[in-house]
């Protein structure tokens, strides 16, 4: 799926269609969609990935020539709420894979990155793998960003759940997984420290 295509169409429970978004991407294209989820109120959000800019109605964000991951919160109606772009800028490679919401509207955004994600301000390098966790809350604002993987969930209590694969030897809280191909979920509070980490492989 592609941002100049339709990203999110809800149903109604009919289901007659109820409304479409399409958003559109800069000469460079290359866009893509990555996960969609929906709160309890209506609203929608949706991870991504973009080169150069993004653009949904009157809403842009600027990228890199190279891929930017994406974030997003749309009302009930589809405008946009606000986009946020998570990357390291050129030349990296940034992925938005997946998008979850807790009780409360926080939102927490997965991806993948080369090296580093640029978050609140300072360079975060995930441990041992190219995953990322970062959370919102449900103005946008930053909040914190973990070791992740490429999938997630939240409960409505505010923990975080994350999962996804390495070969590599990662350290989530105090415990360190080995340097073997492994799959791994990892539990986040609402304060970003690790609850439980399970592995498996």
């Amino acid at each position: 799926v592609q941002f100049r295509n339709v990203v999110v169409t809800p149903l109604d429970s009919s289901p007659d269609f109820a409304w479409g978004l399409q958003g559109s991407g800069s000469s460079l294209g290359d866009e893509q969609f990555g996960g969609v989820a929906a709160d309890a109120n209506g609203n929608s959000y949706f991870a991504g990935m973009y080169r150069g800019d993004l653009t949904f109605g009157t809403n842009t964000l600027v990228g890199t020539t190279t891929r930017n991951a994406a974030f997003g919160k749309l009302d009930t109606s589809g405008k946009v709420v606000w986009l946020r772009r998570a990357s390291s800028g050129l030349p990296h490679v940034n992925y938005g894979t997946g998008v979850a919401v807790d009780g409360s509207g926080n939102v927490f955004g997965v991806g993948t990155c080369e090296r580093y994600i640029t978050f609140l301000g300072a360079a975060f390098y995930p441990d041992g793998t190219g995953a990322f966790l970062a959370k919102y809350d449900s103005a946008g604002n930053e909040m914190w960003i973990r070791t992740g993987g490429t999938a997630v969930a939240a409960d409505a209590a505010g923990n975080a759940y994350t999962a996804g694969d390495s070969s590599a030897a990662i350290t989530f809280g105090a415990t360190t997984l080995p340097a073997v191909a492994k799959g791994y979920v990892v539990k986040y509070d609402a304060a970003g420290n690790v609850a439980w980490v399970a592995s498996y492989g």
